[in-house]
């Protein structure tokens, strides 16, 4: 793997954390916080998971992809609380 290829890796994270992590907030308003949470955390499992099975750096970029997914719906600002 090369230095920008990691840094692509590292990027793609953010991009789907910050892209997600608004209408993730809008679905813990909708559905009960703790099935919410509870299948956010399931999720993120998962894809920890998966990403020990990755070979190669395309499938790097989709297991970062949607651990940015899965973990912005764990963030939970306080002044919704």
């Amino acid at each position: 793997m090369t230095n920008t290829q990691y840094n692509i890796c590292l990027s793609i994270f953010f991009i789907s954390y910050s892209v997600f992590e608004v209408p993730s907030n809008i679905l813990l308003k909708r559905l009960k916080p703790h099935i919410w949470l509870t299948a956010n955390m399931f999720a993120w499992g998962i894809v920890m998971t998966f990403m020990g099975f990755v070979h190669n750096y395309s499938g790097l970029l989709a297991t970062r992809w949607f651990l940015g997914l899965a973990e912005a719906g764990l963030y939970i600002p306080l002044i919704q609380y």
